[in-house]
């Protein structure tokens, strides 16, 4: 989706990451899938290239990257927050043997 989006915008990758301030080996590493971007990368690199952010089909009038930095402000506070354990876990003893 990356590359799709700044080949249309007619970017060289060089000129993206002057634009998004994210490292242009980076962007090489997320375009040939050999590293994924977060989301607050992703949405500024998206936004860089001029992409239309759009959900349901509508284009909304939202800040792409303010909501990215709640999202990612979110995902930090999870680990603290108490969930209730589903049980032990079960590793099938025919796959994994405890050491003796």
């Amino acid at each position: 989706m990356l590359l799709e989006a700044r080949e249309s915008a007619r970017l060289t990758q060089a000129e993206l990451a002057r634009r998004s301030g994210v490292a242009r080996t980076a962007i090489s590493m997320y375009e040939n899938g050999s590293r994924e971007p977060g989301a607050d990368v992703f949405l500024r690199l998206l936004t860089a290239t001029g992409a239309a952010v759009t959900h349901g089909g509508t284009q909304q009038g939202v800040d792409c990257y303010r909501n990215s930095q709640v999202f990612t402000s979110l995902t930090s506070i999870l680990p603290g927050i108490p969930i209730k354990a589903a049980g032990p876990l079960a590793f099938p003893t025919s796959v994994w043997r405890r050491p003796r």
